[in-house]
């Protein structure tokens, strides 16, 4: 499969689509964790509990530990996404088909 470059634009946007995109899936997990898996929320409480034992951290600062582990989440799956997206994309639009012109 030949590989195409990408523009300077395009990385620029992808860039900007990934931030944009995991600080808007961070908020909402933020507002809302429900919406987390129990897995994420059991894991997530590990980590504030683990921030809270060993590194003396509490109040404000465990929020902020919470945030970063939300922000984490959010990142992981919007660029895995952003990645299979891109490469299905990729695959169907620069293929070549053989008995098509």
């Amino acid at each position: 499969m030949k590989t195409t470059p990408i523009s300077f634009l395009s990385l620029s946007l992808l860039t900007a689509w990934i931030a944009a995109t995991t600080v808007a899936v961070t908020r909402m997990l933020y507002v809302n964790p429900e919406s987390l898996p129990s897995l994420m929320k059991s894991l997530g409480i590990g980590v504030v509990m683990f921030a809270g034992r060993y590194l003396d951290i509490d109040g404000e600062k465990g929020k902020d530990i919470e945030l970063l582990y939300l922000f984490c989440i959010a990142l992981v799956a919007v660029s895995s996404v952003t990645y299979a997206a891109l490469r299905i994309y990729r695959r169907t639009h620069f293929t070549s088909n053989p008995g098509h012109k």
